[in-house]
């Protein structure tokens, strides 16, 4: 082990000086857009001390300015996740409903770009996301994967978004009469999602009499407008000396008389 190497030595000060102002470089953006709409002053009040930290960040950085700089992230990191998320969920709702680039109905979003585009850090929006999919101003569309819903279109939860992909998919063809359907592992890779949510949309397409499978067999797509098997007519034997005679013309045995 080396001098610079020890756990006190200047070195290992330095080396942990530079990973907390990366995290405070991170996580500023963030707290300085949510500390303009928190209640709470104590955010407000925190936000500029950090600014001053790490703008007078000594070189080499000691322990003194280590422990300053770790203690104000901690105070801050604790006053974001205090906050239920109504804020930043009502801002992106304001967003849904003008249609803005990237939010119209049917757009794709993820919780990563919730995050850029807000300035708010991934605990804030993922309790935002659990209020704008309670409310329906979002439906769940993968483990990550968010999808703004379409006006006139019933909300679905992540087990009914996957089965109506899959009913629009045997509809085209894609999937046609007798086929087997992707693995579950393969379907829940596709959507982004449990195994659960592939077996919940299964299950209801089952129901519905869309697909059937047995035990250790694959989920088989079935055709439930199909007729039934019809055994075809057959003229009696009279009639084949004749086969251009309809059936129906055939005249009928005269009744016995006792």
């Amino acid at each position: 082990m080396t001098k610079a190497s020890y756990p006190n030595s200047p070195g290992a000060w330095e080396r942990g000086a530079d990973r907390l102002h990366a995290l405070a470089e991170e996580l500023l953006p963030h707290a300085s857009a949510h500390a303009q709409e928190a209640s709470s002053r104590q955010l407000q009040h925190v936000v500029p001390a950090l600014r001053t930290t790490l703008h007078n960040r000594p070189r080499p950085a000691g322990i003194e300015h280590v422990m300053v700089l770790a203690g104000q992230l901690r105070t801050v990191i604790r006053l974001l996740q205090q906050d239920p998320g109504d804020a930043v969920a009502e801002t992106i709702s304001r967003t849904i409903a003008m249609g803005k680039a990237g939010y119209t109905p049917g757009s794709s979003v993820t919780q990563e770009q919730l995050s850029k585009d807000f300035a708010a850090p991934r605990p804030l929006i993922q309790r935002a996301v659990g209020l704008l999919v309670h409310k329906g101003a979002l439906e769940l569309a993968g483990k990550r994967r968010l999808r703004v819903p379409v006006p006139g279109e019933p909300y679905r939860s992540l087990p009914e978004h996957i089965a109506q992909r899959l009913r629009e998919r045997i509809a085209s063809g894609v999937y046609r009469d007798g086929q087997a359907l992707p693995s579950r592992r393969t379907l829940a890779k596709e959507f982004d999602c449990s195994h659960t949510a592939v077996a919940r949309a299964l299950a209801d397409m089952r129901a519905e009499g869309l697909v059937a499978w047995t035990r250790g067999r694959p989920v088989t797509v079935i055709n439930p407008a199909r007729p039934p098997h019809r055994l075809t007519p057959i003229a009696p034997a009279s009639n084949a000396a004749n086969p251009s005679r309809p059936v129906q013309d055939l005249p009928l045995p005269a009744p016995r008389s006792r």
